[in-house]
């Protein structure tokens, strides 16, 4: 359950980054924004760096560590599944905090995306399952 918290935080986390980075594009070249991005990331997690005994461990760590944290406690279906709200959070943000309009029409969207998802990802559980069953002549 803790893993599946940590995931709708990265999703409410990074749809929320859309409508920022939205707003800061208009006066930063997009280079300098993905760099300033991950300065921050790597200011911020330093501490967490340094008190770890096994520097090499982080070399590869940043922004991403709740995410690999959460998928590694949960299951490929439920990480896919929580990712599809991604641009449901965006919209929400850009309604909230961009002074976006909220038309139904972007509701039914954001609840056709998640059903896809589901959809999707029971299809091939389904099918999984069926060419688990089948016996092959010998």
């Amino acid at each position: 359950m803790l893993a599946d918290i940590g995931l709708v935080y990265c999703a409410a986390i990074w749809g929320s980054t859309f409508i920022l980075v939205k707003g800061a594009l208009d006066s930063v070249n997009p280079v300098a924004m993905v760099a300033i991005r991950f300065l921050i990331a790597a200011v911020l997690l330093l501490p967490w760096v340094l008190k770890r005994k096994d520097l090499k461990v982080h070399m590869a760590e940043g922004f991403f560590l709740i995410q690999m944290l959460a998928q590694k406690g949960s299951t490929p279906f439920k990480v896919g599944l929580i990712f599809t709200l991604e641009p449901v959070f965006a919209a929400a943000f850009a309604w909230t905090l961009g002074g976006e309009s909220f038309v139904p029409m972007k509701a039914a969207g954001g609840f056709l995306i998640v059903l896809g998802m589901i959809m999707g990802e029971l299809s091939k559980i389904y099918s999984a399952r069926a060419a688990a069953k089948e016996v092959l002549p010998v």
